[in-house]
Parts: C-alpha cells; sequence; structure tokens
C-alpha cells in the first residue's frame, strides 16, 4: 500500500529519466483504489503537483467508461484537433490508423521540445475490451530509442483482476509500475482539503479548524470521495452562518444530513 504522494514520486522519476530499461519499458502505470473509492481528481491533482515539470508536460485526463472513440478523444485532449472540428464532421471519414498516425505525429514533435507526454485514463475498471485494446496498442507508440506516450490507468479494485483475464494479457505485460492507493491518513486530509480550497481560490478566505479536519479524517476514514463531499456541505454550512472557519459542530452537521457515520 501507497500513498498518492509516494508513487507520484516513482512517475515523476520516469518522466525524468525516460530511461528505456526500467520506467520507460512499457511505461504504463496502473493505479487502483484499496477502498474501491478512489476520486481520480485526487490522482490527477498530485500528479499535477508533484511532477513541477511545467510546460514539459502535455497531459490529458480521458473519462471513458464506454466510449469507442478513444483515439479521437485523445487526441482532442492533446489539443492535435479541435471541438469544431468534430462538430463539423470534418473527421467523418478518417480511419482509426489515420487518427493514430496524428497521435504519432504529434508525440514526435514533443521530442525536440524535450517534452513528454502522459495519457491519465480514468475509471479505467470500466472500459470496454475494445477500448483496452486501442490503449494497448497506443503503449506500442515508440521510437528506436524510448517510448513516446506514458500512460496511467486509474480505477477500482476490480481492475487489477479484469488485467490478469487472458483477453487482456497483452496489456497486462505492459503494465510496468502498479500501485494500490491506500486511504488518506489525518495529514493527508489536511493537506487534500487545503489543496482543494487554494483550487476553487478560497485559500486565506476560509479555513477548517484543526478539529474539524480530525473529525473529517475519522468520519471519511481518508476516502477522497467522502473527504469531498463532507467539505462541501460543511462548507455550505459555514456561509449559512457567514463564517470563514469551519467548526467541528459544522462538521457534524454535515455528515448528518449525509447519513455518514464515523467508523
Amino acid at each position: 500500500m501507497v500513498t498518492g504522494g509516494e508513487s507520484i514520486d516513482d512517475v515523476k522519476i520516469g518522466l525524468r529519466t525516460r530511461l528505456t530499461k526500467t520506467v520507460s519499458e512499457s511505461d504504463v502505470y496502473l493505479y487502483a483504489g484499496i477502498t474501491g473509492d478512489l476520486d481520480p481528481n485526487h490522482v490527477d491533482e498530485e500528479y499535477t503537483r508533484k511532477t513541477s515539470l511545467g510546460h514539459r508536460v502535455a497531459h490529458g485526463t480521458l473519462i471513458l467508461g464506454y466510449t469507442s472513440a478513444a483515439s479521437t478523444r485523445i487526441l482532442q485532449d492533446f489539443g492535435v484537433i479541435s471541438r469544431d472540428e468534430l462538430k463539423a464532421g470534418r473527421l467523418a471519414g478518417v480511419t482509426k490508423q489515420e487518427l493514430i498516425d496524428a497521435l504519432y505525429d504529434f508525440l514526435l514533435g514533443l521530442i525536440p521540445l524535450k517534452a513528454s507526454a502522459v495519457l491519465i485514463i480514468d475509471e479505467a475498471q470500466n472500459l470496454p475490451l475494445s477500448v483496452l485494446e486501442q490503449i494497448r496498442i497506443l503503449s506500442n507508440l515508440e521510437t528506436d530509442k524510448e517510448k513516446l506516450l506514458q500512460i496511467i490507468l486509474v480505477g477500482q479494485l476490480n481492475l487489477q483482476a479484469q488485467l490478469r483475464s487472458p483477453e487482456l494479457r497483452q496489456l497486462d505485460q505492459r503494465v510496468s509500475i502498479r500501485y494500490q492507493l491506500d486511504a488518506l491518513d489525518g495529514e493527508g486530509v489536511a493537506y487534500y482539503s487545503a489543496h482543494r480550497l487554494t483550487v476553487a481560490g478560497g485559500s486565506g478566505a476560509v479555513r477548517f479548524s484543526t478539529r474539524a479536519v480530525e473529525k473529517i479524517h475519522r468520519l471519511s476514514s481518508g476516502i477522497p470521495r467522502l473527504i469531498n463531499l463532507i467539505c462541501d456541505r460543511a462548507l455550505l454550512a459555514g456561509f449559512a452562518e457567514r463564517s470563514n472557519r469551519i467548526s467541528v459542530a459544522m462538521v457534524d452537521a454535515a455528515a448528518d444530513s449525509l447519513d455518514v457515520q464515523s467508523t
């Protein structure tokens, strides 16, 4: 079991070094939530915070669940094609291979810029076999010296079992690093809630008391999605009371309204 920060540190090493005999052998990473309630926003925020590579990392977050147009969505996320082009139907006659070729050209264009491309795929346990096969093909994009695309699969625990199935053996063999993320500890909950406030533009304007954060940790058991729900409802309580300090009483009220029981 590891924390999001610890696992992202290893991904950061892979981005910086791009060693073809170590992390870049496959450049596919697997995240699975120990509770089955992993929040992909937590992984994505940790990833952005910890890589610290700024404009040298082009990354797209793909929420796929059921789509069959994976290549098109990936190209759109990386900015290779626009939404207007899709709406105008300009890609209607384009084949899957042509889309992959376009992505390959984009990835090759990053090399002289000393940039890396990372694809983060959310809710990967919901992907049909056809889309997972597309991901396997994308993991083959490379030059004679290095892999061109690093892929992060984010999903719930059953994702690991799915990848071990005979149909997905080839994709499973391409996963170079696997992580089963543990729930956040008390310190992690404090950082996570403060970080989400900062992202929302509320840093300094509102804060959770120390005891309130401790109570959120107990109520949520460190599961990010529950933390989000409790904090959101507690912030509403603070707004109603015109208070910029979120108290334990507000957290308790939030938990009661959500029917969340302390563990």
